[in-house]
């Protein structure tokens, strides 16, 4: 997934967000709508750039725990 994205030149759809998350599109929409995800408009349409998302996943990357012996 990361190697599709680093080489993607154009925005990704909702759709596509999803996928690549394994999300509903009304899920990805909840999150445009409350700006939890990077994105740009053209005209109507809703595009997130692919690097903007790494980076956000990046960001937004969580730890696993420690199993202490």
């Amino acid at each position: 997934m990361i190697e599709e994205l680093e080489a993607r030149t154009s925005g990704l759809t909702v759709s596509e967000v999803a996928k690549h998350l394994s999300m509903t599109e009304k899920g990805v929409r909840s999150m445009l709508e409350a700006r939890k995800l990077p994105y740009y408009k053209v005209g109507r349409l809703v595009r997130i750039d692919p690097k903007e998302l790494l980076q956000w996943l990046r960001e937004n990357r969580v730890s696993a725990l420690k199993r202490s012996s």
